[in-house]
């Protein structure tokens, strides 16, 4: 998986410009506010569909212009190209020039893993965060999980809609609870798989990061854990559904689900996000990130896109040096950074400015 060349026609500062990335370590280096990472942000954008810098996707479009259009030439077996259009009237996505009718048809057609300097909190955030990590990593291997999710949040609505109503049809909220059942099993299922993996990866990553005797773990908390009988199962929600009832019919919202799973590192038994310090919350989040990369390079046959937006400022020399020694082993990554102080062997260099981005090697 390699992005040849990206273009840009009004998005954010850059009212137009094109690049052409090498394979390898891509270094886009720039003063603050010169817009480096709005180059990453509008790769991470065409990968799923939404911008990790904001809600408001109008806020990608260059200021007193009418629409903003991203557009990336890839390889993934064969020349590729996937762009999107901006406006008022939404967001247009083609995939070899084909309209993609569905959000979700973007899935999978480029795959990447972005570090952020926010990683730092991704164990202290609110848990939507962590369910969204996991199920967008999910969907990049099982593209039937992406119809479940959907289908539940369709279901979950129906029927928070019902406990608002004002004569609560409470057989009619049993058929939905029945149904949310079956596809709860589905996403648990999948939920522990992937944290099973990544529980056989993230320890070493952590500790070779860490350089100490430190021990990590995942958990993964959800409604109802034991999957090994499906009749059970069943039976154990519609007995949680029962015993909810008065307090869901008060709050007029579904109080138990996977809608409030979680995701935890433990940190030596403790929980890092309660009791971690701040450089091991970072060290732990990078260790997730870097495990959730080995198993998509394993189960694609090809490695994802990385993206690293300010993060080696982040850390200490030596734990740049144990990131890099991970990064040099990747078909294409991307780094930006205010200073080149970084040492990437045969990497190439872009440098941004409030007005070009120039290749530099």
């Amino acid at each position: 998986m390699k992005i040849n060349k990206l273009k840009l026609v009004n998005f954010r500062n850059y009212k137009e410009t094109e690049i052409e990335f090498s394979k390898g370590v891509n270094i886009i280096v720039g003063d603050n506010g010169v817009g480096k990472t709005n180059l990453v942000e509008a790769i991470d954008f065409l990968t799923i569909g939404k911008s990790f810098k904001t809600n408001d996707e109008l806020e990608m479009i260059r200021f007193e212009e009418e629409f903003a259009k991203v557009e990336l030439d890839f390889f993934r077996k064969e020349k590729k190209n996937i762009k999107c259009v901006i406006s008022n009237a939404g967001k247009r996505f083609l995939y070899n020039d084909i309209e993609l009718k569905k959000l979700t048809e973007l899935n999978g057609k480029l795959v990447d893993v972005l570090f952020v300097p926010e990683d730092v909190s991704f164990f202290k955030d609110n848990p939507s965060n962590r369910r969204r990590f996991l199920d967008l990593n999910i969907s990049f291997l099982n593209k039937e999980y992406l119809k479940d999710l959907s289908l539940y949040k369709k279901l979950l609505k129906e029927r928070n809609t019902l406990l608002k109503e004002e004569n609560v049809d409470r057989n009619y909220i049993s058929v939905i609870d029945e149904q949310m059942i079956e596809v709860q099993y589905r996403i648990i299922t999948h939920r522990k798989e992937m944290v099973r993996k990544l529980n056989l990866l993230i320890n070493d990553k952590f500790q070779n990061l860490d350089q100490g005797n430190n021990y990590v773990s995942l958990i993964y908390e959800t409604v109802y854990s034991n999957l090994q009988d499906y009749g059970r199962f069943k039976e154990r929600l519609l007995e949680i559904y029962e015993e909810e009832f008065e307090t869901d019919l008060r709050r007029k919202s579904t109080s138990r689900g996977i809608h409030h799973d979680n995701l935890i590192m433990l940190l030596n038994g403790r929980e890092i996000g309660v009791y971690g310090s701040q450089g091991q919350n970072r060290l732990g989040a990078l260790s997730l990130k870097l495990s959730i990369l080995e198993i998509l390079k394993r189960e694609l046959n090809e490695e994802p896109i990385v993206i690293l937006d300010d993060v080696l400022s982040e850390l200490d020399v030596k734990h740049q040096q144990k990131l890099i020694e991970e990064l040099t082993k990747i078909e294409q990554v991307f780094i930006t950074c205010a200073k080149e102080d970084y040492y990437f062997k045969d990497c190439s260099t872009y440098v941004v400015t409030k007005d070009s981005v120039i290749r530099r090697n």
